[in-house]
């Protein structure tokens, strides 16, 4: 009789395509009766680190890497299941980031003769621009945790699996990079004025951009243009074209230009308005001053 770790090896090496879509679809399915039932925050937290260490598992038991790197790895993959939905606040913005992402690790996989990663990012990328439309028509259809759960955790199997098989780094993360720059920091900001960093919220980069007066698909846009430049940069350090520190400072420069526009937006507004203000005249105040008209005194000798 064959033994448990022996049919996971075996599945693992057959088709990691396989193990990245049952680990995605386990993550969407919790997302889902979130969405029906609602769940405790521990219940789901649970729930996201044993997806992710079920791969991690599997991945171990396959490849062989260290066990160490097991808990490390789940807390990783529930992190990243929890970014996707914390910036799925506005329309457009995850179905856009999985088709990028896809895209971005598509090329990857081509680049690297990686079939399983090759179709695994077009899956990605297929799934999530289809709902697009579906999002932006009225009245309009919303991903909800079943959505981005589903999102979350197909990116971060994905990001894992090619990791643990020596695909390079850089690479793998640069398209997830504006997603964790803007929920750490708006976390660590928040904890640090001891704002309670579970509550609802609109701090995060991309909402103070709306708040500013900006579109949902423009704040989108935007968010998957610098997502993409992240992404070349990654992949023209896994070609060989640049160098890692050029790489790096590229995505560096795509962060801080995307954390500064909130604040950059803001002077903007307040330097219109001031300047405004300033053009409007002046309110009089009541004329006080006699009539234009003269008023005749009546005669009170009139018939006498």
């Amino acid at each position: 009789m064959t033994d448990v770790p022996t049919l996971l090896t075996g599945a693992a090496e057959a088709s990691p395509l396989l193990l990245v879509c049952a680990i995605a679809a386990a993550t969407g399915l919790l997302g889902l009766v979130e969405d029906l039932r609602g769940l405790p925050v521990l219940v789901r937290a649970a729930g996201q680190c044993a997806a992710g260490a079920a791969l991690l598992t599997v991945l171990s038991i396959s490849i062989g890497f260290y066990w160490m790197w097991i808990p490390l790895g789940a807390l990783c993959f529930a992190a990243y299941v929890n970014i996707a939905n914390f910036m799925d606040g506005v329309n457009g913005i995850s179905s856009l980031h999985g088709l990028a992402t896809g895209l971005s690790f598509t090329a990857l996989g081509w680049m690297s003769s990686t079939d399983w990663m090759v179709i695994s990012g077009l899956l990605l990328a297929t799934c999530f621009i289809t709902f697009l439309p579906w999002n932006l028509i009225r009245p309009g259809m919303f991903l909800g945790d079943v959505g981005s759960y589903l999102l979350g955790g197909a990116v971060a199997a994905i990001a894992i699996t090619a990791m643990a098989t020596g695909l390079p780094v850089m690479a793998i993360v640069a398209p997830m990079a504006i997603y964790v720059a803007d929920t750490m920091t708006t976390l660590v900001r928040r904890a640090l004025r001891g704002e309670p960093i579970l509550h609802s919220h609109r701090t995060h980069t991309y909402q103070r951009l709306t708040d500013l007066g900006l579109s949902h698909m423009a704040v989108s846009a935007l968010v998957t243009l610098l997502t993409v430049v992240c992404s070349l940069s990654g992949l023209a350090v896994a070609a060989g074209a640049v160098s890692e520190l050029s790489g790096a400072l590229v995505i560096t420069a795509a962060i801080v230009v995307y954390l500064a526009l909130p604040r950059l937006g803001a002077a903007r507004v307040a330097r219109r308005t001031k300047r405004t203000e300033a053009a409007e005249p002046a309110l009089l105040p009541p004329d006080t001053a006699p009539s234009h008209r003269e008023t005749v005194p009546r005669r009170t000798d009139e018939g006498s």
